[in-house]
């Protein structure tokens, strides 16, 4: 069984080929649709790479804040979570 911090590098990684992964898929997409002169087609599927890769990214930041409260507050009898979160 994988050790707490190799399985939180693991994680990462896999975080970080989803994200780049998603904007390669995006792109080349994009340049397909490109190539097949269908440009409205085009934009939309890099726009679309562009805000799903900002999702993912905008996720990970707040399941990090709300993970980060959660630990700060472990032994507290009533936690709260914060509203930014």
């Amino acid at each position: 069984m994988a050790t707490p911090a190799a399985s939180l590098a693991l994680g990462a990684r896999t975080e970080q080929r989803i994200a780049w992964l998603t904007l390669l898929v995006g792109a080349l997409a994009g340049a397909a649709a490109a190539l097949l002169h269908n440009l409205m087609w085009a934009s939309g599927l890099m726009i679309g790479a562009i805000l799903a890769w900002l999702n993912l990214r905008w996720l990970r930041q707040g399941l990090d804040a709300l993970v980060l409260a959660a630990e700060a507050q472990a032994g507290a009898p009533k936690p709260r979570v914060p509203v930014g979160t």
